[in-house]
């Protein structure tokens, strides 16, 4: 869908090669300016690919990416991506052998070049845009190339971008601060044995089937008879009273008592 409104997704950016135009640069210079409230940007030289200064606003809006002590514009920056990934899929491809009739300077010059590490990128490009050495490996490494053996071979291969992986933080409580008082695992946490009655946890379901029709209806003898309660403890066994206690004397006019017609 974006590549229908003319927007070109780039290796490093996303962008409108219409609007990289010396008349629409202007526009946008002076509809941005208005919109902010804020001075005109000054703005690169029409026509320029490649600058080593200037004003960033103003360098933005033209369309150009910082690369190293330079200024290089977008489109640019695309056009120097294609050439070394063109350069990686013909270092991947099968070498077919050299000719008798190429001589053995040919020959000598290909086997050269395959005990070379990695492969090679022609610089012209980026020296005839004026971007420096130094820009130029800068801007090969953010596109995801990395120098290999000798730098001034300039030999090059194939990493990819590597993106970071996102930090994890602790989880938070009401008021902001970390928890630190709730374990990692909260379930393990919760099935361990603390002395105490401890409450169902948040995802305690019961269980859902329906029971068996005889489970259902009760028998008589359960319908009709509470269930018997725990058994009671057995009564502990009397003690024979001492005979200078009062309870002894007591008891003996009691059972005389009794006797007594």
């Amino acid at each position: 869908m974006l590549r229908n409104y003319g927007l070109l997704i780039g290796s490093l950016d996303v962008f409108q090669p219409l609007l990289l135009k010396p008349e629409a640069v202007r526009w946008r210079a002076a509809l941005l300016a208005v919109w902010r409230g804020q001075m005109l940007a000054a703005l690169p030289d029409a026509g320029a690919v490649c600058v080593a200064g200037g004003e960033p606003a103003g360098l933005r809006i033209a369309g150009f990416r910082p690369v190293g002590a330079q200024w290089l514009r977008s489109d640019m920056v695309e056009r120097i991506a294609r050439q070394a990934h063109a350069a990686r899929l013909q270092a991947a491809t099968p070498r077919v052998a050299a000719k008798p009739d190429g001589g053995a300077d040919s020959a000598g010059i290909a086997a050269a070049a395959d005990a070379l590490p990695g492969f090679a990128i022609d610089a012209a490009l980026a020296t005839s845009l004026g971007l420096a050495d130094g820009a130029r490996r800068q801007l090969l490494a953010a596109l995801g190339f990395r120098a290999v053996g000798d730098p001034a071979a300039d030999r090059w291969r194939w990493t990819g971008k590597v993106p970071r992986a996102p930090a994890r933080s602790a989880p938070r409580g009401r008021a902001g601060k970390p928890r630190t008082d709730r374990p990692a695992d909260s379930h393990a946490a919760a099935d361990q044995p603390t002395g105490r009655l401890q409450p169902p946890r948040a995802d305690y379901r019961p269980n859902q089937g329906s029971p068996s029709k005889a489970a259902q209806q009760p028998t008589p003898s359960t319908a009709q008879h509470p269930a018997p309660g725990p058994a009671r403890p057995p009564a502990p066994a009397r003690t024979a009273r001492s005979a200078s206690s009062p309870f002894a004397g007591l008891a003996d006019l009691i059972a005389a008592a009794r006797k007594a017609p």
